[in-house]
């Protein structure tokens, strides 16, 4: 994903202005939603994991097929997400939810819609 699919987004922490380029290093949107930090890497399996042991932080979840393209966290109306090669930004909530991508098939609020989720999930494994 790109800066370019969240319209009235605002760059929180931008990694390119810092000198800061996250090609070669460890980081990712997974990682930024677990760790709140833009140096951090994480597995979708993870991020499904940190949001059933803290469900007090909601996350919001893009699916492409049975994984999870990309995540971040929701505070209040806020999503705040990492990108890489742009860095950490602020999302509408409302406009967080309508995007429209070509590595999107669904979004979900975990762990408000977990068991939507993992129902997506298995309707979306290979041979199903």
């Amino acid at each position: 994903m790109t800066i370019c699919d969240f319209p009235q987004s605002t760059v929180l922490y931008s990694t390119k202005e810092r000198g800061y380029y996250d090609i070669g290093y460890n980081a990712n949107c997974h990682g930024y939603t677990i760790t709140g930090k833009h140096t951090s890497t994480s597995t979708w399996r993870e991020v499904v994991n940190y949001s059933s042991s803290h469900k007090n932080k909601p996350i919001l979840i893009y699916t492409y097929k049975d994984n999870i393209s990309h995540s971040g966290r929701i505070e209040g109306n806020a999503f705040i997400h990492y990108i890489m090669r742009v860095g950490v930004i602020i999302t509408p909530l409302a406009i967080a939810l309508a995007v429209r991508t070509e590595f999107k098939d669904s979004v979900f609020i975990l762990p408000l819609e977990k068991d939507k989720y993992n129902q997506h999930r298995v309707n979306h494994l290979p041979n199903h």
